[in-house]
């Protein structure tokens, strides 16, 4: 599209002004420190900023700092595949990824470290997505003896998927009825987010 490639995604991502929808305010209801979206558009971030009074650091992978939410405090959201603002930087083809992997290899090696020491819950994440097919099987096969990773998926998925998944990625799939505007979804995740409160209401040790 050259030089009509950045008007074009104003014109979809930005223009229309998109908010919020529910599923965003159900995955921020899990009140995690860090959230990495593939997501170029700022829909989830904006959520977050006006629900903290901006209390949350934003950053793309980009970002010569981007390394410091393993070892921040504070809440953190990271555009793994860049921000529609910045679209010379986005990720959207092969070649881009191939591109962002050598120029930005330390950011894929804080990853590689985030996937060892975090346990990933992927909600509305392809399981094409060339990056976390990489990512993933990188790790299962360096640490063979890691604790699984999840992927929430539509029960659409098949058996051999989902044992492909398990086997060569480590991702253990948690399918729910996509039926009725993926209700059943919303409903999984403010039921987690209860158990979470319940869970770090506790003693430790309890």
């Amino acid at each position: 599209m050259e030089e009509n490639w950045e008007p074009y995604l104003r014109e979809r991502f930005i223009d229309p002004g998109y908010t919020h929808a529910k599923i965003h305010q159900d995955l921020f209801s899990l009140d995690q420190q860090i959230y990495l979206t593939p997501n170029f558009d700022e829909i989830f971030e904006n959520f977050v900023i006006s629900e903290t009074g901006g209390q949350v650091t934003v950053k793309r992978y980009s970002d010569s700092s981007v390394h410091n939410f393993l070892r921040d405090d504070r809440q953190h959201i990271i555009k793994v595949h860049g921000s529609v603002n910045h679209p010379e930087e986005l990720i959207f083809t092969h070649h881009d990824y191939a591109r962002a992997r050598v120029k930005h290899s330390a950011f894929y090696s804080v990853l590689d470290a985030c996937l060892l020491s975090h346990t990933f819950f992927i909600v509305g994440c392809g399981v094409s997505d060339p990056d976390l097919a990489l990512l993933m099987e990188n790790h299962r096969f360096n640490f063979p003896l890691s604790r699984p990773h999840y992927l929430v998926t539509s029960s659409r998925i098949s058996p051999d998927m989902t044992q492909s998944l398990k086997s060569n990625r480590n991702l253990k799939c948690l399918t729910y009825n996509s039926r009725e505007g993926h209700k059943e979804l919303n409903e999984s995740i403010e039921e987690l987010a209860e158990m979470l409160d319940v869970a770090r209401s506790l003693p430790t040790g309890a």
